[in-house]
């Protein structure tokens, strides 16, 4: 059975950014995956090497979802990331919108706000 984009997005959050399974990506995230932010690569591996940093960075790194909307394939998060080592310029919490286009049960694409 196939995620709904909700679905999908939401085991995201929980396995890859609350647990630290990268290994969630192999089946969460399109190879092609793209992303829509400068200076983070593309694809599948591209996300995993991204978030990898964050997480060498920051392990203990945490998210809290406080709002989520789905649209067709669209889906829209509003939440907050705890670091206790946040990228320079930023404070934690970290309050951010992460949009997804999701197809196929995988996200295939994403923008941040």
């Amino acid at each position: 059975m196939t995620l709904s984009p909700k679905e999908v997005v939401t085991a995201i959050w929980e396995h890859i950014f609350n647990a630290h399974d990268l290994s969630a990506a192999d089946e969460l995230i399109a190879a092609g995956y793209i992303q829509n932010t400068a200076g983070v690569p593309q694809g599948r591996a591209g996300f995993k090497a991204a978030f990898g940093r964050y997480l060498e960075m920051s392990p203990d790194l945490r998210v809290e979802m406080t709002g989520i909307v789905e649209i067709g394939n669209l889906v829209v998060v509003r939440g907050k990331v705890f670091m206790a080592n946040p990228p320079p310029g930023y404070a934690s919490p970290i309050e951010v919108v992460d949009i997804f286009r999701v197809e196929n049960g995988q996200a295939q694409e994403h923008w941040e706000v």
